[in-house]
């Protein structure tokens, strides 16, 4: 009888802006025209798919800006895109012409658009979910909150930045979202007196190999080495009567 292994992911990616109170008054861009969604195809499973290059081309540059041969990391480019995509309905000028720079677009409904398609893959084993966290001290713009719960599904709160009160909040939203495989990751992040405004976005990916990896009667044992140079025998999966694809660049494997 074949072991069926499951396989984990759960990335949240965390964007906390410290702005002065101008600019939680004067900076939010809100756009009234809704996006026409661009079609997309679907998979056996009923679930879209992207039928533009717009976020692989993305992904593509932020693994080769990223990418470190010193560390090893774990990202995920749809949560940065999404982070960016809210950032554009809150910011103006040079910092907005900036974002859509790197997002390859001058258009917020195209953003809008993209986003609307990766919520959309949303389903038993992925879930996204993202939201706005306020400082009770200072004012924001109605229609900007409005957009990014309308187009990015956001929730919105207000806390007294800074304290554990707060804090505790924030934790315990990434928490319930990511079914508490993220308790360590989420302790670290904290807001501080002079917090105006976080985004949070999270994404939760919990499903069976497509290919599950055979079982063994003896475990697979073999070297890792570690950052400092050493060698240490580990068990591994293993499966080597399955080819699998990759992607290869001139920065990565």
């Amino acid at each position: 009888m074949k072991r069926k292994l499951r396989n984990s992911v759960i990335t949240v990616t965390i964007a906390s802006l410290l702005l002065g109170m101008s600019s939680c008054t004067s900076t939010s861009r809100a756009s009234t025209d809704k996006p026409t969604p661009e079609a997309t195809t679907v998979n056996s499973e009923g679930v879209p798919e992207l039928t533009d290059e717009q976020i692989a081309h993305f992904t593509c540059e932020i693994m080769q800006s990223l990418y470190s041969k010193e560390s090893n990391m774990s990202i995920s480019p749809a949560n940065l895109y999404i982070i960016l995509g809210m950032l554009t309905e809150i910011t103006d000028g040079d910092s907005y012409n900036q974002i859509c720079e790197l997002l390859q677009t001058e258009d917020i409904n195209t953003i809008r658009d993209e986003v609307n398609k990766l919520m959309n893959t949303s389903n038993q084993n992925t879930s996204f979910a993202n939201s706005l966290w306020k400082s009770i001290n200072y004012s924001y713009k109605e229609e900007a909150e409005s957009n990014l719960a309308e187009y990015y599904l956001s929730e919105s709160y207000s806390v007294n930045m800074g304290t554990e009160e707060a804090n505790d909040q924030i934790h315990n939203w990434i928490n319930e979202r990511t079914n508490n495989m993220l308790k360590e990751a989420a302790e670290k992040f904290n807001t501080t007196p002079d917090t105006i405004l976080a985004l949070v976005s999270a994404i939760y990916f919990n499903s069976n190999w497509e290919t599950a990896f055979p079982s063994r009667e003896e475990p697979y044992i073999a070297a890792f080495k570690t950052s400092d140079g050493n060698e240490i025998d580990i068990e591994y999966m293993s499966d080597k009567g399955t080819q699998y694809p990759y992607f290869v660049s001139d920065s990565f494997e």
